[in-house]
């Protein structure tokens, strides 16, 4: 073999090695966010951060009813530097593909499916259209700064049986890009395409999870995904990244007040004009009910 075949060999097998070296670490550049435990995310610039962008869905690109055109009303007046992203079924393929979920067995399904997949690779906040903001979301930028949480969430005392596994609200929560914990709750979510039904997923969660004092489970599989996910998936840094409020204290306080009572909640929400309002206010579909075309029911939540 002559001198420059020799030559040309050894180049060649150079630049085999330099492609798959570099190769290597775009590989591993590109799936270093989805890996990460909580102490990573604080180390890697950026990251730490919840992005400024409010997410939601409605499943209606032509109908929205006056009480959640309020509700997201409220968030552009309060956080007029915020981008708000209103999904719909005409929008939504721009950042998930909704068919490749099997379980699309009715709107809310399809939202709890869109939460988890967008937040958790986008980060940011995610707020149910029937939340309504009184005021800005710079205290919760404040809030997870001094914390140095890289999650925040509102859980339900009244399903809450063990403060190890606060049984999480899914109405309202924000997280940083790739967050170790809502990547795992999506993932748990997400284990429901290897079943048949919901009601297999279901039966497969209670042999291994306690779902404490959760209701509804069909409805609320969401929450029986979170449980999954923390009783079972996380280590202890990502729990410490994690900060949760008792939702009994602030978007659920005026029906608490109540008794649990929908009418007299609405009644009563704007009795106490000299007392404010919580920084986010929850309506269920129940208190939706009561609210009228003019909205003066919820007059005092105006901002």
């Amino acid at each position: 073999m002559t001198l420059a075949r020799s030559l040309f060999f050894v180049i060649v097998a150079l630049l085999v090695l330099v492609a798959v070296v570099s190769f290597l670490v775009v590989l591993s550049r590109s799936t270093q966010v989805e890996s990460l435990s909580a102490q990573e995310v604080q180390e890697v610039p950026g990251v730490h951060e919840v992005p400024q962008v409010i997410w939601t869905y409605w499943d209606d690109d032509a109908d929205m009813p006056g009480v959640v055109q309020f509700a997201i009303d409220s968030w552009r007046r309060c956080n007029p530097d915020w981008i708000i992203n209103v999904l719909t079924p005409a929008t939504l393929g721009t950042y998930v593909d909704a068919t490749a979920f099997r379980h699309v067995d009715s709107p809310q399904r399809l939202s709890d499916y869109l939460r988890l997949n967008i937040l958790a690779e986008h980060g940011g906040v995610w707020s149910d259209a029937s939340v309504i903001m009184t005021r800005g979301l710079d205290w919760l930028l404040e809030y997870l700064a001094e914390s140095q949480c890289t999650f925040f969430g509102y859980y339900l005392e009244g399903f809450t049986t063990d403060m190890r596994y606060p049984v999480l609200e899914s109405w309202f929560f924000a997280c940083t890009p790739g967050n170790p914990f809502v990547t795992h709750w999506r993932d748990a979510f997400m284990l429901l395409d290897t079943f048949d039904s919901i009601d297999e997923y279901i039966t497969w969660v209670l042999l291994s999870t306690d779902i404490l004092k959760i209701d509804s489970p069909g409805y609320l599989t969401i929450h029986l995904a979170a449980q999954l996910a923390m009783q079972h998936r996380i280590t202890d840094d990502i729990r410490e990244s994690m900060c949760y409020l008792k939702a009994e204290d602030g978007p659920y306080k005026y029906i608490v007040s109540q008794g649990w009572e929908s009418e007299a909640a609405m009644r009563n929400l704007c009795a106490r004009p000299d007392e404010a309002p919580p920084p986010l206010v929850k309506l269920r579909g129940s208190e939706r009910g009561y609210v009228d075309e003019g909205m003066e029911a919820l007059r005092c939540l105006r901002v």
